[in-house]
């Protein structure tokens, strides 16, 4: 599917991608589903798509909690799936592998296809080098359990602490 050394036939890949496949056909002939059902998810789907220049495009609007604030439509390339991998491989493993956050963002930028976030996060949870070299700043704790009810003095608690600068008398590091 290259016409050169490192140049995609874009338009004839998102043509034949099954994810595009529909919306592409609709936006450029006008073709829809014979089944009704797909037909219409069709055109709903179609209301944030454009197709230009051979390209399909989506329209994203991010969301804002400030009403007031005019957020800008972004124009996203579609990315066609055999390409998915190619992408994210360039924009996370061969830019210093920035973290899930830095990458999803640099990528929403530009570029589209349903299910991005989870695939990107997928892509750097397997991610070998970071999974080697970076820290887990969230840990998860362990879960509390409760202890049976028992009689009176039937469970002995002690409390270890230690160690400690060494005592005068004795030599004595640590407390019980």
């Amino acid at each position: 599917d290259k016409t050169d050394d490192n140049v995609y036939d874009i338009p004839k890949l998102i043509e034949s991608c099954p994810d595009f496949k529909l919306i592409f056909e609709y936006l450029r002939d006008g073709k829809l589903s014979e089944d009704d059902k797909i037909a219409r998810r069709t055109i709903l789907k179609a209301e944030n798509y454009s197709f230009a220049d051979g390209y399909l495009y989506h329209f994203y609007t991010p969301r804002s909690k400030r009403l007031n604030e005019i957020t800008p439509t972004i124009r996203q390339i579609c990315v066609p799936t055999c390409l998915r991998e190619t992408l994210v491989r360039a924009y996370h493993d061969n830019n210093c592998h920035p973290g899930f956050e830095r990458t999803y963002e640099s990528i929403r930028s530009k570029y589209y296809w349903e299910g991005m976030y989870e695939n990107i996060l997928c892509w750097i949870k397997t991610c070998d080098g970071c999974q080697r070299a970076k820290t887990v700043n969230h840990p998860r704790k362990a879960k509390l359990k409760s202890l049976p009810v028992v009689d009176v003095f039937d469970r002995i608690h002690i409390d270890f602490l230690g160690p400690l600068p060494t005592s005068r008398e004795g030599g004595f590091k640590h407390l019980l």
